[in-house]
């Protein structure tokens, strides 16, 4: 994780995933069998669990299973 400014003592900015990665890992999630848990999945990519759950949420929103906002970036509007 990366340092924050002077103004943020002991502050630390969240670590940023390729695309990639958090592509693999959302299809993993979504196509684990019954009895593995999204923690073990968050485990086993080394990753936080909260991490999952958002990119889970985001990939439900952007597919339009969720309701929420969507990033422009998805919707194509500049």
């Amino acid at each position: 994780m990366a340092r924050l400014g002077a103004g943020w003592k002991g502050a630390v900015a969240p670590k940023r995933y390729p695309k990639e990665f958090r592509d693999d890992v959302v299809r993993v999630a979504l196509a684990r069998d019954p009895g593995v848990t999204l923690v073990q999945v968050a485990t086993d990519f080394g990753i936080r669990v909260g991490t999952l759950d958002k990119w889970l949420r985001q990939e439900r929103m952007e597919s339009g299973e969720q309701k929420g906002c969507v990033p422009l970036r998805v919707t194509g509007i500049t």
